[in-house]
């Protein structure tokens, strides 16, 4: 019986997505994000409350499920980036800063929803 209800949870949570959301404000950097949310409205939500404790003109800049986000910035340059993997995201973030016009592009924030 035990083997039987775990199947059939294994195979539920093979189909459930994870979602992350990053939101960010580049007037004073303020930050905020989610990760590991079932309901994508409910991610973006948390990313922009938590981004408004720390910012006065937060906005929503990327959303990703079961995977990785990151944020980078220079100056006025915002851009980001996902991927499976933590790195990859980051440097897919770069890499648009780059092409963007951002010659010191720092990463603000990177993470997995998973």
């Amino acid at each position: 019986m035990c083997i039987d209800l775990r199947a059939k949870c294994e195979s539920k949570c093979a189909n459930a997505k994870f979602w992350g959301a990053i939101a960010y404000s580049a007037k004073d950097k303020g930050v905020g994000w989610s990760r590991g949310i079932a309901d994508l409205d409910k991610a973006k939500k948390v990313a922009m409350d938590n981004c408004v404790k720390h910012g006065s003109e937060c906005k929503l800049w990327a959303w990703f499920a079961s995977s990785c986000g990151a944020l980078v910035q220079d100056g006025k340059v915002v851009t980001w980036g996902a991927a499976n993997a933590k790195r990859d995201a980051e440097d897919r973030a770069l890499l648009e800063c780059r092409k963007a016009g951002g010659t010191c592009c720092a990463v603000e924030v990177s993470l997995c929803s998973r």
